[in-house]
């Protein structure tokens, strides 16, 4: 049976196929196609092929391979019967893409089958890609039943990608395959197509205070035990100062009782500075302890 008889033994057993009010229902488009070709209205043919590949991926359910084959066939031989044999050329690379092995319905005439060859030759000999689909979704490419999380290999090309959410609707996407490419599509409610990759949830809110004023704290306050522990020392050297009796030592004492208290001092107002930094840091310093009430 020829791909012209399968389309017409869809079209009978699916009369009923609801397609959503915006979008055209692709058999249709393709009789409307054909009916143009028939009747040599050539650029009308061309028009109608181009607006039925614009309405692949808002079908509300998926698109039948063969429908989906025969489509782009039809399309390459509109393009060939105007004389356009790089848009044919297209087309034909998509049905082949979509389908390798289905042969150019010879309805289309020699030159249509030759060029359709040519394509199919070139094609096949190229390395193929592969596609991994994932997500909560069922999934469809070029109207076959894909397995989520199973790579699968496709023509390089254009393929037709369509996926549904648990009661949701059918969505759609073209995408393109190169050859030897490997792919990974996340589909679902968020869908990262392209690889593109998911916004990064926002972190929590810290619960630990500032990374800066628990050392603040703790450094100042440091600074100011060391600073008085020298201020006591200094004061235990003046003492020493005015019971000293012999005047050579009292040089020395002297001396030491100035350094001491200096770095005292110094210690001190550092210290309370660095503790007062940290309460600037965050209005309320705290430090961890070791467990959990």
């Amino acid at each position: 049976m020829t791909l012209r008889g399968v389309m017409v033994g869809l079209a009978l057993a699916l009369p009923g196929v609801a397609h959503a009010a915006d979008c055209d229902d692709l058999i249709a488009s393709m009789e409307a196609i054909s009916k143009a070709l028939a009747e040599v209205e050539i650029e009308r043919a061309v028009g109608l092929a181009e607006w039925a590949g614009g309405q692949l991926t808002c079908q509300p359910k998926p698109v039948n391979t063969v429908v989906l084959t025969g489509l782009f066939q039809l399309t390459g031989a509109a393009a060939l019967f105007n004389g356009d044999g790089v848009g044919a050329e297209i087309a034909f690379s998509r049905a082949v893409a979509i389908s390798p092995t289905t042969p150019v319905d010879p309805m289309y005439g020699d030159e249509a089958a030759t060029l359709y060859g040519k394509v199919q030759r070139r094609l096949v000999a190229e390395p193929t890609g592969s596609v991994t689909l994932l997500g909560p979704v069922e999934a469809w490419l070029d109207g076959r039943t894909v397995k989520i999380g199973l790579p699968l290999d496709l023509m390089p090309g254009d393929h037709l990608l369509q996926w549904r959410e648990e009661a949701g609707s059918v969505h759609g996407r073209l995408i393109q395959v190169a050859a030897m490419e490997s792919r990974q599509l996340t589909l679902g409610t968020v869908a990262t197509l392209d690889g593109e990759k998911p916004p990064r949830p926002p972190r929590p809110p810290r619960t630990g205070g500032s990374s800066l004023n628990v050392p603040l704290l703790a450094g100042g306050g440091g600074g100011v035990v060391v600073g008085a522990v020298l201020l006591g020392l200094a004061s235990a050297t003046q003492n020493a100062f005015w019971r000293e009796e012999d005047p050579a030592a009292l040089e020395g004492l002297q001396a030491r009782n100035h350094a001491l208290a200096i770095s005292g001092m110094s210690l001190v107002v550092l210290g309370a500075g660095a503790a007062g930094a940290s309460f600037l840091v965050d209005a309320q310093p705290r430090v961890a302890l070791g467990w959990r009430w």
